[in-house]
């Protein structure tokens, strides 16, 4: 999610959410927002952003993600599976269905925690929030798809089939992507 206001640059904003039930952090959302630090990690160019200088490296990028940890206070981001390929020397040709990088971290200049309908400024300048809203009014999810072919759903069970067979695994998860259009009708508003 990003906010861009009028002369402002796209500045990023993280919700962390679980949605485990019964989990003891489940009750527990974080807000991230506009980064001082971020590290995005793409195809094998690592950009480095602080105080609005940006710096690109062709090094290991595991050595940079490492200095941001050891420097930065709160951290928040994905590690995508792509990453793999910088530790070990392997490839995936999987297709990709987002414009995401293998690895993107930022230190929040700006950190809400929401925690029982209460919701506590824990970074950053003062914002108040009025919050007038009561619950999800509507939610639909429509169009729902298979984003593979029939024939690519076959052509990879029969390849599970013959890696089981042959003896490379005993048991395979297989997943694959799905599309849909999501629509959310909130009752009330949140305010700044």
């Amino acid at each position: 999610m990003r906010r861009k206001s009028a002369g402002e640059k796209h500045k990023e904003i993280i919700l962390l959410e679980s949605q485990l039930h019964g989990h003891p952090e489940s009750s527990v959302t974080y807000l991230a927002a506009f980064p001082q630090k971020k590290l995005v990690i793409n195809d094998g160019v690592t950009t480095w952003n602080e105080e609005s200088v940006s710096r690109t490296f062709h090094e290991n990028p595991w050595t940079l993600f490492k200095k941001m940890r050891n420097e930065s206070g709160w951290l928040f981001g994905y590690i995508g599976y792509d990453m793999k390929n910088y530790v070990d020397p392997l490839s995936s040709s999987n297709r990709a269905y987002y414009d995401a990088p293998d690895l993107f971290m930022m230190e929040p200049s700006v950190l809400f925690r929401i925690k029982n309908g209460e919701i506590e400024q824990l970074l950053g300048d003062s914002i108040p929030i009025e919050t007038d809203y009561d619950e999800i009014e509507k939610c639909s999810i429509n169009n729902a798809a298979p984003d593979i072919t029939e024939e690519e759903y076959v052509t990879a069970i029969r390849e599970i089939k013959d890696l089981i067979r042959d003896g490379d695994f005993y048991e395979m998860n297989y997943s694959y992507p799905f599309k849909a259009h999501l629509r959310v009708t909130l009752t009330g508003s949140i305010k700044k």
